[in-house]
């Protein structure tokens, strides 16, 4: 979710942000609650990785995967997730800031990097590609470690610095 006086968090409409507060009033899960041991089939993985995609995913992206238009991009039959897992991987891992186009829309925001273990990545996402008329892929811990650490070529953050007081 955007924070501070970001760009996106001041182009979030009174709605959006009474549907926020009202979710957290609720009782809104801060953080992920661990799971219980290596999930030992695909089945595990998608149940594991629903309650992490519940957890932190679906406020933006909504527990259907529709996404918020013109804010979060569908994760719901998404071209963009579906013709490349390794892309997907390195976006949980690292977060993504910039345009991207899903499914013929473009998209401007900032989707965070968060502290997620290799199996709770490994789990979102197969539970992801299993779902919302997604291409069914299963995503391994295996994948995930080997990019851990890497970056998405693909992404082109322009971040500019404050100078510090100190130069």
């Amino acid at each position: 979710m955007p924070a501070g006086n970001s760009p996106q968090c001041l182009e979030m409409t009174e709605d959006e942000r009474v549907i926020i507060k009202r979710w957290v009033e609720s009782g809104g899960v801060y953080g992920v609650a661990p799971t219980r041991g290596h999930a030992q089939s695909k089945g595990e993985r998608i149940e594991f990785g629903h309650r992490v995609f519940s957890t932190l995913c679906a406020a933006c992206h909504q527990p259907t995967g529709q996404g918020i238009p013109e804010r979060f991009p569908p994760l719901a039959g998404s071209d963009f997730l579906n013709t490349d897992k390794e892309r997907a991987i390195k976006t949980v891992l690292n977060g993504r800031q910039g345009d991207i186009v899903v499914n013929g829309r473009k998209f401007n925001n900032v989707m965070p990097k968060f502290p997620l273990t290799d199996d709770d990545i490994a789990n979102a996402l197969t539970y992801v590609y299993n779902s919302f008329g997604n291409c069914g892929k299963d995503v391994t811990v295996d994948e995930v470690k080997t990019l851990r650490g890497q970056k998405d070529d693909t992404t082109k953050v322009n971040v500019q610095r404050a100078p510090s007081p100190f130069e």
